[in-house]
């Protein structure tokens, strides 16, 4: 149950949920490749953010109006796999939200401006809990981007690093 020693030590982990084996691989197979929902949310801390969101025309759809770009990789799977217009659940890494200005204006078509809710500064990095038009997400951003709670900040999804799951199986889409 110790991700840290596990994720450093071992050669091959295995994820079990209720005593079923959901995955097994390399701590890096695991973390980066979550086959469904579950290794996703248990595997890391802060663990990764899943939100159901509406895929639509190339884009998700948050609450509140919010789009983001789905990268041309993703898109294709999920519209080959019949998922336009309908509703996935999204994955995205706390460390994969960007504040730095260079994927500010890298990527402007997944930029957001949330609220901050709690900001925790942990030495070289600051956990921030995002209101994103009324979702929750956490970011692990550089603890230059320390914001005080009510403020707002811009962030940038690297969507090369989404995962989507389907909403019922709780399987990635791939």
């Amino acid at each position: 149950h110790d991700q840290t020693e596990a994720m450093t030590l071992a050669d091959r982990i295995v994820i079990m949920n209720a005593g079923e084996i959901q995955q097994v691989g390399t701590p890096l197979e695991v973390y980066n490749n979550p086959e469904n929902a579950f290794v996703a949310a248990f595997m890391g801390s802060p663990a990764m953010n899943l939100v159901d969101v509406k895929y639509e025309a190339g884009h998700i759809h948050l609450e509140g109006g919010t789009k983001l770009e789905v990268t041309p990789p993703s898109r294709r799977i999920l519209d080959e796999k019949g998922y336009d217009g309908k509703t996935v659940t999204f994955g995205i890494r706390p460390e994969d939200m960007q504040s730095e200005q260079l994927a500010l204006d890298a990527t402007p078509e997944t930029v957001v401006e949330p609220t901050i809710t709690v900001s925790e500064l942990t030495g070289a990095t600051s956990i921030l809990y995002l209101d994103v038009t009324g979702q929750e997400f956490i970011a692990v951003v550089d603890a230059r981007d320390y914001h005080e709670v009510g403020s707002t900040i811009k962030i940038a999804f690297n969507m090369n690093k989404a995962h989507f799951f389907d909403v019922e199986t709780g399987k990635v889409i791939k």
